[in-house]
């Protein structure tokens, strides 16, 4: 790839929003970074020119560190590899028997690796008594609806996912359909079938997770569809000047900046808001309830209503969502990390035996909104009161 395309990509790979969703999870801003460096390694490792245990060793022991960080990203440098194959074809320095066969491997290398990660995160979780976690078993659906049911819905994410309808700020990808076209019209002009092949697998790769667990996953897994984008809008600029690559490159950049700022700036107003509505709330109880101490009551905030924050784009995921909106939980641990007084929580059991007088009473900000129960306070909280 010419220097000018090798700029472009960087350039277009940076305006995809996708480390915006990563990123809304500080304790991933490091983590993920790592992961990427290591994924990016394992492609440098695997497209070194000469085979040895030595190379292939090292390439499963950096994939095994990688899926334990983030487990998606582990198809990172597989998207690498399909990018760095449909280059070489495209300059005709690779062939469909060399590729193919090269792809097979990596493939088998990638399996390997699942393998002894699997086992590993088994024996290490059991050895230190860690409840296993089982999100990805969880989000998988092949096997336990129908085939023909799991099969629509994946035809079905994919079309929502290539026309338009993804998450705030990857819907841009839908624009990769041109310069698909182009590099496989070229490419069947040139009998370059294998080109055309691995074209149409960068374009599809960045959802193969959907179709692996049959189900709509969320945007932080779509790890590989900045590098997917930027290769097929870079390698379309076949002779085109500097000018007019970096041109729409940076325009790209813009409008990617533009849409991680809307992003969170959602969030920012969704703090102002839920710091405000908490402070009034605590306020309220206190001055109903003056004998109120932190130290020894408990308290409980009954209800789950989401607040009206209008920067909030559509479908963005958790972005610009109140704390107030997944409930009890999550709203005394948010009040206990931004306040200055350490709440305690009202068990569950408490709050079953107390559900029906709950109920009955009207929601805040009324004044009888707030249940006093011995040391515990439960106020009622929903959004259609006010």
């Amino acid at each position: 790839m010419k220097k000018n395309k090798s700029i472009a990509f960087c350039i277009l790979s940076a305006s995809m929003p996708l480390l915006a969703y990563q990123f809304q999870f500080q304790n991933q801003a490091d983590t993920l970074s790592i992961s990427i460096l290591l994924a990016t390694l394992m492609a440098v490792v695997f497209d070194y020119k000469y085979p040895s245990p030595i190379k292939y060793i090292t390439f499963v022991l950096l994939g095994i560190f990688c899926m334990s960080i983030y487990q998606s990203i582990i198809l990172f440098p597989i998207a690498l590899v399909l990018i760095k194959q449909l280059v070489d074809s495209l300059n005709n320095k690779i062939d469909y028997k060399a590729g193919s066969s090269k792809l097979l491997l990596l493939l088998c290398l990638v399996l390997i690796i699942y393998i002894f990660y699997s086992l590993a995160t088994h024996y290490v979780q059991l050895y230190l008594n860690i409840p296993a976690a089982e999100y990805f078993k969880a989000m998988l659906t092949w096997g336990k609806q129908p085939s023909n049911e799991v099969f629509q819905d994946v035809l079905k994410h994919l079309k929502w996912r290539l026309g338009n309808k993804s998450h705030f700020g990857l819907k841009i990808y839908w624009i990769t359909a041109i310069p698909l076209i182009i590099i496989v019209i070229k490419s069947i002009r040139c009998k370059n079938y294998y080109s055309t092949f691995l074209a149409i697998c960068i374009y599809l790769f960045p959802f193969s997770l959907d179709v692996l667990t049959g189900t709509w996953l969320p945007a932080r897994t779509l790890t590989q569809i900045p590098i997917c984008f930027a290769a097929l809008i870079s390698l379309s600029f076949f002779n085109l000047r500097a000018n007019y690559i970096y041109f729409v490159s940076f325009s790209l950049l813009l409008i990617g900046a533009s849409n991680s700022n809307r992003l969170f700036y959602a969030d920012f107003i969704s703090n102002q808001q839920d710091n405000f509505l908490s402070q009034m709330m605590l306020s309220h109880l206190i001055m109903d309830y003056p004998e109120f101490n932190a130290k020894s009551d408990k308290i409980y905030f009954y209800g789950n209503s989401p607040l009206n924050n209008k920067w909030r784009p559509s479908n963005s995921e958790n972005f610009g969502m109140s704390f107030f909106q997944y409930g009890d939980s999550r709203i005394v641990n948010y009040m206990n990390m931004t306040g200055f007084m350490d709440l305690k929580r009202v068990n569950d059991t408490t709050i079953k035996m107390m559900e029906n007088d709950i109920k009955a009473v009207p929601c805040w900000p009324d004044k009888k909104s707030i249940i006093k129960r011995e040391s515990d306070y439960i106020i009622k909280y929903c959004t259609t009161s006010f």
